[in-house]
């Protein structure tokens, strides 16, 4: 990984000179083109006793840290307001958080929320909601239940589609399918079967233009390898041989991308980025102990990953790191959020 020096703050500033062909010597040359971000990520710190606390960090200071007990699995700002998701983790009942405080949403029965996204000026969460001790699939929209699969199921992970579809990864048994929901109707426009091997777990998901890429875990041989599923494919295929983890997926300039680790030396995992096929070590400037590209985010300007290692998160974009904050040697990147600000 390449190192950018120059960018501080809680912001950051990707900076673009145009190159223009200059006849003479002394024409004088345009200003650089700034674009300012803020970064908001969230993650859950543990403690011994494996209690979960959520906290949201904006650029490298802490912005939020919610109630003790709750799982943060999601992360969305829309409009003004900062939105989170997740769960209790004692009483398995999901939960909204709104610019820090828990939002009262009308949930029947216990349940989680696993992901959200922002479309328009609406919020989406998805997850399950348990009914007479069958779990269904559900998208929440604002707070309110948008949408309920009609048999036992359960949403992992979400995306909006660039008409503004939702696309979701439900899981049921063995079976990883790719689901389709019109987000003016509700109604399910598709269905496409992913796996029906229990030992593949789904991570992330991102709609593209044309293609869709899902990132998974495959268990295998008695261990853990990275596996990505690309639409244009029929099953989801292996990134590397050895032991490693898919955490993230993304497309961006025409290749698809999937974060993760891998594992060396049987010991250590170190942060991982596959191009394509082509894995690209991220662990340059991670503290020792194992280190992970958690997220991925493409935007205009480029492709924004976050590496996490004990203690410490790096964001970078295309690469090159443009912020580190340091955190509790516990804590665990599940979400965030990109917004240009200029």
């Amino acid at each position: 990984m390449k190192k950018l020096f120059g960018f501080t703050g809680v912001t950051a500033v990707l900076a673009s000179t145009a190159i223009l062909a200059v006849s003479c010597g002394d024409k004088p040359q345009p200003d650089p083109v700034v674009i300012t971000y803020d970064i908001y990520t969230a993650g859950n710190e543990y403690d011994e006793s494996s209690s979960t606390t959520p906290v949201i960090y904006l650029g490298t200071d802490e912005q939020y840290r919610l109630e003790k007990g709750y799982t943060l699995t999601g992360l969305a700002l829309s409009g003004t307001s900062l939105y989170a998701c997740g769960y209790d983790a004692t009483a398995v009942k999901p939960v909204i958080w709104k610019d820090g405080k828990m939002s009262n949403i009308a949930v029947l029965g216990q349940g989680k929320f696993y992901d959200m996204v922002a479309g328009g000026n609406s919020v989406y969460c998805c997850g399950y909601i348990e009914d007479e001790g069958v779990k269904y699939g559900v998208i929440y929209k604002d707070g309110d239940e948008f949408f309920r699969y009609d048999k036992a199921s359960e949403f992992k992970v979400m995306d909006l589609g660039p008409t503004g579809d939702i696309y979701l990864i439900k899981t049921f048994g063995t079976d990883i399918e790719l689901v389709r929901v019109n987000a003016t109707t509700a109604g399910v426009t598709e269905r496409r079967l992913i796996s029906s091997d229990v030992n593949f777990v789904p991570t992330d998901i991102y709609v593209g233009n044309q293609d869709i890429c899902v990132s998974l875990n495959g268990h295998v041989g008695g261990q853990n390898v990275a596996y990505c599923w690309l639409s244009r494919e029929s099953s989801p295929f292996a990134m590397c041989d050895t032991e490693s983890t898919a955490c993230s997926a993304a497309i961006y300039g025409g290749s698809f991308f999937i974060g993760g680790s891998i594992k060396a030396d049987g010991q250590v995992h170190f942060a991982t980025q596959w191009i394509g096929m082509y894995a690209q070590n991220f662990t340059y400037g991670c503290n020792p102990g194992g280190s992970y590209v958690k997220l991925l985010k493409p935007e205009e300007f480029g492709l924004f990953e976050a590496v996490q290692s004990p203690g410490q998160v790096q964001v970078c974009c295309d690469g090159n790191i443009i912020q580190v904050f340091e955190c509790n040697e516990s804590f665990d990147v599940t979400a965030w959020d990109i917004i240009r600000v200029q």
